[in-house]
Order: C-alpha cells, then sequence, then structure tokens
C-alpha cells in the first residue's frame, strides 16, 4: 500500500495465541478482537498493562 498504511486479512478463528504467547501489538488487538466478550476486569487489566496500544485503543 503505502509507508503510512498496512492492511491485514485476518481469519480470527484461526487465531490461536494465549495471553502468555501474545508478543506484538497486532498480537494483542487479535486476540482483543477475537476474545472481547470473554474479557473481564482483570484479565483486561493485564493486557492493557503490557500493550499501552491495546490500552490508548481501547479506552
Amino acid at each position: 500500500m503505502t509507508e503510512d498504511l498496512e492492511i491485514h486479512i485476518v481469519e480470527l478463528f484461526k487465531f490461536n495465541k494465549r495471553p502468555e504467547d501474545l508478543k506484538t501489538n497486532f498480537d494483542y488487538w487479535m486476540y482483543f478482537l477475537k476474545e472481547s466478550e470473554n474479557l473481564k476486569g482483570e484479565i483486561m487489566k493485564a493486557l492493557e498493562k503490557k500493550s499501552r496500544v491495546l490500552k490508548v485503543g481501547y479506552s
């Protein structure tokens, strides 16, 4: 695309990483999108501590 734009096509059902395996901001966002209805307060707080981008985007 361009230097400023990336497009990712993801099949969320194929994203199978566990919270302890998340490394990149992309991983955190995919996990959040896939598991959002199951995320409770403490789990979400732990994810936010590890990913500032997720915290800013989710808030």
